[in-house]
C-alpha cells in the first residue's frame, strides 16, 4: 500500500537568510526530487507576501536554521542569531506516494549573475511512517555585481540571499569587517596587479571600491573581482 508524504525544502544562504525576494532570479531556481518512481519538481516561486525568514536571538527547535548567523562586533565573542520560518517563508514543496523506506535525492540548481549555475545535491531517507519532511539545503557563496565607474574599481558584495552588507542599521547582520574584497588587474604589458577594495561607508550599501591609478584604466585588459567572508568561508569571483 502506498502512503502520501509531503516534502518541503528550504534554501538557506550559508550564514544568511533563505533565498527569497532579494536573491538573484529566485523564480529561476529549480528543485527536483529523484526517487524510485521518477523525478518530481518542487516549485520554488515568489508570491505577493513571500519572505526570506526572520532573524532573531531565539532558537526554535525544528524550525531554526542549521547555520547560525554570526553578527560580529567589537568584542571577541560574536552575537549568535538564528533564522526561523513563518507562514510566508519561501520553500519548495511536493507530495509523492511511497510504498516503503527508500533513499531519494534532492537537487537544487541556483542561477548566478555570471551566467553559471550552482548545483546543490543531498541524499535523504523517506519512510511511510513519516508523512511530512522538512529539509534545509545550505547554499554557499556570495553574490558579486560589478559597478563600472570611471577611475574606480567597484563591486557590490551580497550574501546569496541578496542581503546587503551595511553598518549601523537594524539589519546590519553582516558587517564589512567580515569580508575581504580585492581585484586582480591584468595590464597590457601582461603584469598582474592585486588591489584591495574597501567598504564604501558613504553609500553604506554593500559597495566596495578602490581608486584606479591615473592612466592605468586604459591599460587594463582583464579585470576580476574576488570576495571572501571570513566567518563562513563564503567565496566568489566575477569578471569586471
Amino acid at each position: 500500500m502506498s502512503t502520501q508524504v509531503t516534502i518541503n525544502v528550504y534554501l538557506q544562504a550559508l550564514g544568511g537568510k533563505f533565498l527569497g525576494p532579494h536573491a538573484y532570479q529566485t523564480d529561476n531556481i529549480d528543485i527536483t526530487l529523484s526517487y524510485s518512481e521518477g523525478v518530481v519538481q518542487l516549485p520554488y516561486q515568489l508570491g505577493s507576501n513571500t519572505d526570506d525568514g526572520n532573524i532573531g536571538a531565539s532558537f526554535t527547535p525544528g524550525s531554526s536554521s542549521c547555520m547560525p548567523i554570526l553578527q560580529m562586533n567589537d568584542s571577541d565573542t560574536p552575537i549568535v542569531n538564528y533564522l526561523t520560518t513563518d507562514a510566508n517563508t519561501i520553500y519548495g514543496s511536493a507530495a509523492i506516494l511511497i510504498s516503503g523506506e527508500e533513499t531519494a535525492n534532492l537537487t537544487a540548481i541556483i542561477p548566478r549573475p555570471d551566467g553559471q549555475t550552482l548545483t546543490i545535491s543531498q541524499s535523504i531517507v523517506l519512510s511511510p511512517l513519516q508523512d511530512l519532511y522538512e529539509f534545509t539545503l545550505t547554499v554557499p557563496g556570495l553574490l558579486l555585481l560589478p559597478d563600472p565607474q570611471s577611475g574606480l574599481l567597484a563591486v557590490f558584495v551580497e550574501m546569496m540571499c541578496g542581503c546587503k552588507i551595511t553598518q549601523g542599521t537594524p539589519k546590519s547582520f553582516w558587517p564589512h569587517e567580515d569580508f575581504e574584497v580585492w581585484a586582480v588587474l591584468t595590464l597590457t604589458n601582461e603584469e598582474a596587479l592585486q588591489v584591495p577594495l574597501q567598504f564604501d561607508l558613504e553609500s553604506n550599501n554593500s559597495l566596495f571600491t578602490a581608486p584606479i591609478a591615473p592612466g592605468q584604466q586604459a591599460e587594463i585588459v582583464q579585470l576580476t573581482y574576488y570576495a571572501k567572508q571570513k566567518s563562513t568561508g563564503n567565496y566568489a569571483f566575477v569578471a569586471g
